[in-house]
């Protein structure tokens, strides 16, 4: 579907993108609207087409509708003082498209503390990609806000080892990368009636993104969405080059789907 909309401004790919049923509602509408991809994406020339694009380090940045997708099957979940994290940050750009969603959520709300403000974490294996989605969140004012606000923080970490209990628990969860089993520690820090959403299965089997829901009483479920071929979330510092890049979007890349 990434060839049908070849856009060359944020507005008209996300209208695009719309238009095609793959955003559904008015928050993430807005969220993609208001977030420029052109900001991080390395081949300014491409930035609003409908296709992921290499941000060097063996990693992209996802297709915008992957973006949608995720950010639908969890906007349920985010919600005023929402903590968020999503694993394999990247470019930073939907670290960026969930701040706006916390921003949009909680504008003029004058009782809400600083304490009780919602948060978005980045963890990245990469320590290069973190200066990088620093940097590019660096390049707008509103990008400046949030990382002096701490909003949004970035942090080099391994997402099998999640982040500690003073960041979390999470509300939502994101993985951009396939795990051959749930990390348990993922859902150790998921928040009672969080999601998940992350692929799971090994590499050149068959592999699904699932929604895994966390009851308030601590059950976790899980249901397959569809089925998916990632390569593996890296586990060390090791392996960057095939880190977040999946066959399909490897072929979306060379114009082959």
């Amino acid at each position: 579907m990434s060839w049908r909309t070849l856009a060359k401004s944020n507005s008209d790919l996300i209208n695009g993108i719309k238009n095609l049923g793959l955003v559904k509602s008015d928050i993430v509408f807005q969220a993609m609207k208001n977030v420029d991809r052109g900001h991080f994406a390395d081949d300014k020339a491409t930035a609003y087409f409908d296709r992921p694009q290499s941000i060097g380090y063996g990693a992209t940045i996802s297709a915008p509708h992957m973006h949608a997708f995720a950010m639908e099957d969890l906007k349920d979940h985010i919600h005023k003082g929402a903590r968020i994290l999503d694993v394999g940050s990247g470019s930073g750009y939907l670290c960026a498209c969930f701040a706006e969603m916390l921003d949009i959520l909680e504008k003029g709300d004058k009782d809400l503390s600083y304490e009780g403000q919602g948060r978005v974490f980045g963890l990245e294996i990469v320590k290069e990609l973190v200066d990088k989605s620093v940097n590019n969140l660096k390049k707008f004012d509103k990008g400046r806000k949030w990382l002096e606000s701490g909003r949004i923080r970035i942090i080099h970490g391994n997402g099998w080892e999640g982040l500690d209990e003073v960041a979390g628990p999470f509300d939502a969860i994101h993985v951009g990368a396939a795990a051959e089993e749930v990390p348990q520690k993922l859902m150790h820090i998921l928040a009672p009636g969080g999601r998940c959403v992350i692929p799971v299965g090994e590499q050149h089997n068959t592999q699904y993104y699932k929604v895994i829901d966390k009851t308030l009483d601590g059950e976790i479920k899980a249901s397959n969405k569809m089925e998916v071929q990632y390569v593996p979330l890296v586990r060390q510092g090791k392996g960057m080059e095939k880190r977040k890049v999946s066959n399909h979007e490897q072929k979306q890349q060379k114009g082959t789907v």
